[in-house]
């Protein structure tokens, strides 16, 4: 009932920098997003991750979050 991760279904998720359940908890405010999908389309890549994975959708903002953090200052 609470859905799967399929081809042909939308999904939203995130793909983390680093497992938050292995890592001391002071440093989960440190994970970071390595991509983020919403709607089954990617929203948001990070550049490393976008060149190790060859990721370039023509949807996605390609950033660091850094570069997007002072956009919106």
């Amino acid at each position: 009932q609470l859905g799967s991760i399929e081809e042909g279904k939308m999904a939203d998720l995130v793909v983390l920098d680093k497992d938050y359940m292995r890592i001391p908890e002071e440093e989960i405010s440190e994970i970071q997003s390595l991509m983020t999908v919403l709607g089954g389309r990617p929203m948001y890549l990070h550049p490393d991750f976008s060149a190790e994975m060859d990721l370039k959708p023509d949807q996605a903002v390609i950033s660091t979050y850094q570069a997007l953090k002072g956009r919106a200052n």
